[in-house]
C-alpha cells in the first residue's frame, strides 16, 4: 500500500494538485505519509504577565482586551488598533492593517480575557504586537 502511487480519488482533490505533489518528489502513499511539517508552533506556554515574554519568538498571552478601533493613517490607510492589559495592570497594543472586520469581532470581547498569540516589539519605549493572532 506504502508504494501505490497518488491518484486524485484517493485523495479527493484535483489534478495540478497531485502534478505540485509529483513535482515535489510525492508521487506515492509513503512520500505523502513521510511529509511532515516544517515548523511546529508550540503554544502550550501562556504568560499572563508582559515582563515574561521574549522578544525574538512568539508569544502567547492571556490578557484583557481594554479596547479597539480603526483609524486612517495619513496616506488614507486602514489601521486597527487594540489596548491589552496583562494581570498587572500594564499595558500594551496590538496593531493590524487593512482589517476592518477585525474591530467588529472583537468588539465583542472588551474587557473580557483573550489569548494573543504574535511577535513583540519593543519600540519608542512601549511594547507593541504587529499582526498577532487573536483568540
Amino acid at each position: 500500500m506504502l508504494t501505490h502511487p497518488l491518484t486524485k480519488e484517493l485523495l479527493r482533490t484535483t489534478d495540478p494538485y497531485i502534478k505540485s505533489l509529483a513535482k515535489g518528489g510525492v508521487v506515492t502513499v509513503g512520500d505523502f505519509l513521510s511529509l511532515y511539517p516544517k515548523d511546529y508552533e508550540d503554544r502550550s506556554t501562556i504568560v499572563d504577565n508582559f515582563s515574561m515574554i521574549t522578544l525574538k519568538e512568539k508569544n502567547t498571552l492571556l490578557v484583557k482586551l481594554v479596547s479597539i478601533e480603526n483609524q486612517k493613517t495619513a496616506n488614507g490607510k486602514l489601521l486597527t488598533k487594540a489596548i491589552i492589559e496583562d494581570k498587572n495592570g500594564f499595558l500594551s497594543e496590538c496593531v493590524w492593517f487593512n482589517r476592518n472586520y477585525l474591530s467588529q469581532t472583537l468588539s465583542k470581547f472588551k474587557d473580557k480575557k483573550v489569548l494573543i498569540i504574535g511577535k513583540a516589539k519593543y519600540e519608542y519605549g512601549k511594547l507593541s504586537f504587529l499582526s498577532p493572532e487573536v483568540e
